[in-house]
Parts: C-alpha cells; structure tokens; sequence
C-alpha cells in the first residue's frame, strides 16, 4: 500500500435528536438496542456488546436499504441508534432530505487505500511512488478542503 491514505470512514453512532442518550463505553451498550451491519469487524470495540446482547433483530445486512431500515427502526423507537459511517450517512441524509437524525460519538476510524496489483511489480511501485507523492502536497491544499467541504466529507475524532 501507498504510505498516505486516501482518505478515512469514521463510524460513528445515529440517533434522533430528540434521543438523549451519548454513548459513554461498551458497558453502556448493554442498556441499548444498536444497529450494526452485518460482515463488519468491528473487532476488540464491540466484542463484550455482541457477546452478551441477543442481536437477531439489530444486525442488519449492508445494501442499499442499510440506511433507511435503521433509519426507520429509530424512528419508531425500535432500535436506540445505528453504527456507520459519518460520511455516507451524512451524504444519505442531505439527498433524501432527512431531518431529525443527529450523529453522536465515533467509536472507529478505517484508512481507505487503494489497492494495487502485485502482478507488475514495476508498476505496482511507480504508482505507489507517485500517489504518495501526489497526496502528499494535494491533502495540504485549498483545493482539497474545497472537495471534503462540497461533499460533505468530515473526519470526526474517536472518543
């Protein structure tokens, strides 16, 4: 893999802004209903929640309704909140114009790459050699900010 990342997912947690509810640890989960997707690792993070917690109902497999099923099981009190990704909840909610969802903490941070085929090496490592180059000014520039602000992209912090 190249050395500077494309970019980062954040996930992070989905709730109705009427919900008072923030998330403040894995133990705190026991008391809640939260909606995950299937085939996701999320590894040490949730391990205890998805241990102890019967999830038949809150596992839901990721496709293009992922969204608006959790979506809609929050809005009708039937979930406390999903896990996903800021950016591409942030992207479903501003098309579809859905107001009264409201991000609370994020809890894991993925690097995006982009992958390469080790089948021409000599390739293989010009194009390494030239993406990390390239990023590394491009991530520093107005033009850049520009493209994270038009789309909405944002990085939250973990907590």
């Amino acid at each position: 893999y190249h050395k500077i990342p494309l970019s980062y997912q954040t996930h992070c947690f989905f709730k109705r802004k009427d919900n008072l509810w923030t998330y403040q640890g894995e133990e705190d989960l026991l008391n809640r209903n939260i909606i995950i997707y299937r085939d996701h690792s999320y590894g040490e993070i949730l391990k205890n929640y998805l241990a102890k917690k019967d999830m038949s109902k809150l596992i839901l497999t990721y496709d293009d309704t992922y969204l608006d099923k959790s979506i809609k099981s929050i809005n009708t009190n039937r979930a406390d909140a999903f896990l996903f990704t800021v950016n591409s909840v942030t992207h479903h909610l501003l098309i579809n114009n859905i107001q009264g969802i409201s991000q609370d903490k994020c809890i894991k941070k993925d690097t995006l790459w982009m992958p390469f085929s080790h089948k021409k090496k000599e390739l293989h490592i010009k194009a390494i050699a030239f993406l990390d180059n390239a990023l590394k000014d491009f991530v520093k520039t107005d033009k850049y900010n520009a493209i994270l602000k038009r789309y909405h992209i944002r990085f939250p912090a973990l907590n």
